[in-house]
């Protein structure tokens, strides 16, 4: 039972007060925040609840379905993450190295949280009750870790026997009216082949509910002693995915008249390809994922080239810290915004990644030694940093470091560089937008 901390509008209304306890919703009680949210969105909730003097009462009220029933409960409704039962073979926190921040180490894998923020999660953990809650409750959309529905190989990439039944999961999540999106961590010669159009086509005999289904390069660190052995995406596979991707996308384009397979950004970073164009009028459903990021960056930046001045008050060097995969395209950028303003002058880092090895090139495993040890002795103005290397709504990196950390020793004014391609082009140029 939930212990009411305050009851306002349609609760108060109905007898409910502070102190009373809640028993349950519709016949079920509330467990989480998925429950609460859940009830409060309907328009006809039957509230059983234990009044102050220890009287079981119900009371049964209607409200529009966009109107809270105005409960607030002593208890908290957001508990801790549910944690991660498998051993991936691929798992990237196994090849975290020592002395990142402390959360980092946390293998999560909560369907609650997937909800609320787009985490991807694998349903080993969800039982056959669980599994009808989500599908009771509305949740949706889920974002789910597939990587294979062949049950054999996914339950040797996860080392759980309970990752065998993910086909059958998501056909019941489906049946039961659930959207999902659905990404794929490619690991060469081992989900790839005969396993990965299994996959993709088992997926997308799930569409619409299916709704998208990402194929994204496994991610290998230089710290994975003592793990399984694993074949790195090199430059030439990389291409070749993107060929048989690209090539079972256009045909599900035409048959659905909707994108569904996406290859990751990092695919087209590693084959030193351009980044392809997509058909859904800037709907990009696995953002977060790094899918039709840079496209989507891109777009907003050639928009803001005709607006950049011709010449700045004063003369400006920016110095721009990035990581291996994306240093050619803002190179690229760069110049361009130099050609169009006079008095700017722009330089690219591409920052080595030393902490997690040389094959990690993306900008968001950057850590703050290794951009002060490659910009450290350059001369400029300002610094900008790539905004995905930080801590979402904080200036911390992985390995701590801050932008005073950093300022301190160099000597520069750190900024964090805008995500929106519109505005970097205006930040680069250091002007209003």
């Amino acid at each position: 039972m939930l212990n009411i901390k305050k009851a306002t509008g349609y609760a108060a209304k109905s007898g409910i007060k502070k102190g009373d306890r809640l028993v349950s919703m519709n016949g079920s009680p509330v467990l989480d925040f998925i429950d609460d949210g859940y009830f409060n969105s309907l328009d006809s909730v039957l509230i059983e609840f234990i009044n102050a003097r220890g009287q079981r009462q119900k009371t049964h009220i209607r409200k529009p379905a966009d109107i809270p029933l105005g409960l607030e409960f002593e208890e908290n409704l957001y508990p801790d993450e549910s944690t991660c039962r498998n051993r991936c073979i691929f798992c990237f926190v196994d090849q975290l190295p020592a002395g990142m921040r402390e959360s980092l180490y946390i293998k999560d894998d909560d369907w609650r949280y997937s909800v609320l923020f787009g985490n991807y999660v694998t349903l080993t953990n969800v039982d056959d009750a669980e599994l009808g809650r989500i599908i009771a409750r509305r949740a949706t959309p889920l974002y789910i870790s597939v990587h294979a529905t062949d049950a054999e190989c996914r339950i040797h990439m996860m080392k759980n026997r309970r990752a065998g039944k993910i086909l059958e999961q998501l056909r019941e999540l489906a049946g039961g009216g659930i959207v999902f999106h659905c990404q794929v961590v490619l690991c060469p010669g081992i989900n790839d082949g005969d396993v990965l159009e299994k996959t993709i086509t088992d997926l997308c005999s799930l569409y619409p509910q299916c709704r998208s289904l990402a194929v994204v390069p496994v991610g290998l660190t230089g710290h994975r002693q003592g793990l399984p052995e694993i074949t790195p995406v090199s430059p030439e596979y990389a291409s070749s995915m993107i060929d048989y991707i690209e090539e079972k996308a256009n045909g599900f384009r035409k048959e659905l008249g909707s994108d569904f397979l996406y290859a990751a950004d990092e695919f087209y970073a590693k084959a030193r390809r351009e980044y392809p164009r997509y058909s859904d009028g800037g709907y990009y459903p696995q953002l977060s994922n790094g899918v039709g990021l840079f496209h989507e960056f891109l777009q907003s930046y050639e928009q803001a080239l005709e607006a950049l001045p011709e010449a700045l008050q004063a003369p400006r060097k920016v110095i721009i810290a990035t990581g291996v995969s994306a240093a050619d395209q803002i190179r690229r950028m760069a110049r361009e915004i130099c050609r169009r303003v006079k008095d700017l002058e722009c330089t690219v880092i591409p920052v080595e990644n030393r902490v997690f090895g040389k094959s990690i090139t993306v900008s968001g495993l950057l850590s703050g030694q290794d951009i002060i040890d490659s910009v450290k002795g350059m001369k400029g103005d300002v610094l900008m940093l790539p905004p995905s290397a930080f801590r979402c709504g904080a200036d911390e990196m992985l390995d701590g470091t801050t932008i005073k950390d950093i300022e301190r020793i160099l000597g520069y004014c750190v900024i964090i560089a805008p995500d929106d391609g519109y505005e970097f082009a205006c930040t680069v140029a250091g002007i209003d937008f």
